[in-house]
């Protein structure tokens, strides 16, 4: 991201990555399987909850608004503080 954003941000054409945590999709079927999995994650996440998908949808739509027109070469975080932890 950070180098398409130097490369490219002279045409005004920005780059960003987005890196997601813990989202209540399909492919977490493992939960249902053992569904102290999720219990044990969401206590151990700074914000208590699993996030759904459409809170990572808000977080692209913010980079792709006129919000963000100044931000580039950056990674958006939306786990829920998880890599904040020590």
């Amino acid at each position: 991201s950070k180098s398409l954003a130097i490369q490219f941000g002279s045409f005004n054409i920005r780059s960003n990555c987005i890196l997601p945590g813990a989202v209540e999709t399909p492919m977490q079927s493992r939960w249902k399987k053992i569904p102290n999995a999720k219990k044990s994650l969401k206590e151990f996440m700074p914000i208590k909850k699993v996030i759904q998908p459409k809170g990572i949808a808000e977080g692209i739509m913010f980079l792709l608004s006129d919000q963000s027109e100044y931000i580039t070469g950056t990674e958006l975080i939306i786990d829920g503080g998880l890599t904040a932890r020590p």
